[in-house]
């Protein structure tokens, strides 16, 4: 019978981990998605103010989406980077951690609350296509 609790507190933790692997997933891509939709540099400009909104944006995305699976910002860390640059037809890339509680009744009173620390990277290719013109 203790074995078959054991079992079962188990499965419900996880379960939490998958749950957090899924909104961490849709956190980065989301992230993503939305700097690389942001406006592109003009012809001749360095892409610094661009770069910047463009990461704005894509981490008060994150930030919804995290809120949407009932994530807190202080579980959550969101880097964003343009490789090489922030030009059409480069990535940019998101990486994603989520610090995740496993606070199960009995394992909590016996080992403390153990956190689990999950991370994920997403590279979204910016449109070759994307005009650069006012």
């Amino acid at each position: 019978m203790p074995l078959l609790i054991m079992l079962a507190l188990g499965a419900v933790g996880v379960g939490r981990v998958v749950q957090g692997r899924m909104a961490l997933e849709s956190v980065s891509r989301e992230a993503a998605r939305a700097a690389v939709l942001s406006d592109m540099p003009r012809v001749g400009s360095n892409g610094e103010r661009e770069w910047q909104v463009a990461e704005n944006r894509g981490r008060a995305r994150a930030q919804d989406v995290a809120n949407q699976f009932g994530w807190t910002s202080s579980r959550l860390g969101i880097e964003l980077h343009a490789r090489p640059s922030f030009e059409p037809s480069n990535w940019v890339v998101a990486d994603a951690e989520l610090r995740i509680p496993i606070n199960i009744p009995i394992i909590s009173g016996i080992l403390g609350e153990p956190t689990v620390t999950l991370h994920s990277r997403h590279w979204e290719r910016i449109d070759p296509f994307r005009s650069r013109l006012p």
